[in-house]
């Protein structure tokens, strides 16, 4: 066996080379060579950053790129647009959306993505790999970006707290999007058919509708998709899960959207108003029916007897 060169002689331990060797006599005498800007977290050599941030470096270089994120410097800008970032990396792969050049190709569906990164991440979504955990919960996620806000739900809490509905949320981006529902405001339009939308991924997935595009298939059914979110949904028909439980009295469901309206019966909540008359409802799909009362539509018909209804409820009714 190879002998370890280098022994510290406060607590006899001996290092394979010099590096650790050093670091060993850091500890004895708390030298702590950098430290965080805004956490303030201070460590002895550069591979260790405290647990503020959550963020480990491996030289001094890569540290003092990450307090950027803290001060929110972002020294490398387009020249087309004037789009800042942290790190030069992240400009490459902005400018090559100028260029519009997606050199890299999902085998499974054939969607193209500027740089390989984005394509890996794509490809989770048909492997169903989820590689970034939460340490504290055991809550997977196809995302880092996705597990740091999820950890902010143990460190902090739902901070951001919409005006209107006293609904809480993790981040202000997923506030400024819910705030949507209530102002109405959809800017995300198609540029085929003029039909807007609240956020850009419900566009993309609207967009497929026409091109005829679904992507995800159901391995049982063989049901096809035009999100991987509609496909997940799917397969819990086949499986029976009801992954969604109310708290409050033990129910479960499908669908997230049922459970949230659901808890509206415990909690009295009806923040979808009627903007012709102010009465209030628990769900869009309930003002939606009462709005046509106001227009005098009535697009469910009886097959059986021809009577028209402002509501599927009504028809139901009916029948």
């Amino acid at each position: 066996m190879e002998q370890k060169g280098f022994k510290c002689s406060d607590s006899g331990k001996a290092c394979v080379n010099q590096f650790y060797f050093q670091a060993q006599l850091g500890s004895h005498n708390e030298k702590k060579l950098y430290e965080g800007k805004e956490c303030g977290t201070a460590f002895i050599h550069s591979r260790r950053l405290g647990t503020e941030c959550w963020k480990a470096c491996s030289s001094h270089l890569v540290l003092t790129r990450h307090n950027q994120i803290h001060t929110g410097e972002k020294p490398y800008e387009c020249t087309e647009c004037g789009k800042a970032y942290i790190n030069n990396s992240s400009l490459t792969r902005h400018k090559q959306t100028h260029t519009g050049r997606k050199p890299y190709e999902c085998t499974e569906c054939g969607k193209a993505f500027s740089s390989p990164s984005a394509l890996t991440s794509h490809n989770r979504m048909h492997t169903g790999e989820k590689p970034y955990k939460c340490n504290k919960c055991a809550k997977a996620y196809v995302y880092n970006s996705s597990l740091t806000l999820h950890k902010r739900m143990h460190t902090v809490g739902k901070t951001y707290e919409c005006t209107e509905c006293e609904k809480a949320f993790y981040s202000r981006s997923v506030l400024v999007r819910h705030n949507r529902i209530h102002t109405g405001e959809k800017p995300y339009e198609c540029d085929r058919c003029g039909k807007a939308y609240i956020c850009n991924s419900s566009l993309t997935k609207h967009k497929r509708t026409h091109i005829g595009e679904k992507p995800y298939e159901c391995t049982e059914c063989g049901k096809t998709f035009n999100s991987h979110l509609i496909l997940t949904s799917h397969n819990q028909f086949h499986t029976g899960e009801k992954s969604y439980e109310c708290n409050e009295c033990g129910r479960a469901y499908l669908y997230k959207g049922s459970l949230i309206k659901h808890r509206r019966m415990h909690t009295g909540g009806k923040p979808y108003k009627c903007t012709k008359c102010g009465e209030p409802f628990s769900s869009h799909s309930a003002l939606t029916d009462h709005s046509r009362i106001h227009f005098g539509e009535k697009p469910y018909e009886c097959n059986e007897y021809v009577k028209a209804s402002s509501g599927h409820s009504g028809l139901t009714t009916h029948k």
